[in-house]
């Protein structure tokens, strides 16, 4: 079987030659270029520090478990201010009667993406803590831990709540 040009024209006049080089060309130019975003943008989620990992648990477990032995539980209430923006009120009390410091961190972790994460430092007014604070729209853990960082309350949300009853990680499923 064989295609016969017209009379007078080479193989580099007929369209089909060009059309069938085109897609061989956009081919090789996409795959470059996929493979230089592959080498120059790691994926994020992949973890080679597992040592690391270990010991950042087992610091963090014992924040939750200096939090239960202190019997500490807090009560956080959100007002929309603007936006993504809202007023945050935290009470914190302490079955075992343990001081509580001047200001508390508050931490807005999103599961996956760090770029959504929210730092504020809460000033005790009046009894309770507060300050404002920018959530996102997406499901995040919340944090409230001292200063020194010795314990933390965390709490689960799919979204932005009004309210929200905080306790130490293992205080109700041991």
């Amino acid at each position: 079987m064989s295609i016969d040009a017209p009379a007078g024209q080479e193989w580099h006049q007929q369209p089909t030659v060009w059309i069938v080089l085109g897609v061989l060309a956009f081919t090789i130019v996409s795959s470059i270029a996929l493979l230089i975003l592959a080498a120059t943008n790691p994926p994020q989620m992949v973890v080679d520090d597992y040592t690391a990992i270990t010991e950042i648990s087992a610091r963090e477990r014992e924040r939750d478990q200096r939090a239960q032995a202190l019997g500490l539980t807090a009560t956080v209430e959100f007002k929309a201010i603007e936006g993504t923006q809202f007023a945050v009120s935290a009470g914190v009390q302490s079955r075992k009667a343990a001081p509580l410091p001047a200001e508390l961190a508050l931490r807005v972790k999103h599961s996956t993406l760090t770029a959504l994460d929210r730092d504020v430092l809460l000033k005790k007014v009046r009894g309770r803590y507060q300050g404002t604070v920018e959530l996102p729209m997406t499901p995040f853990d919340l944090h409230i831990a001292d200063p020194d960082g010795s314990w933390r309350l965390v709490a689960r949300l799919p979204g932005p709540v009004s309210r929200l009853e905080l306790e130490a990680l293992g205080a109700a499923n041991p």
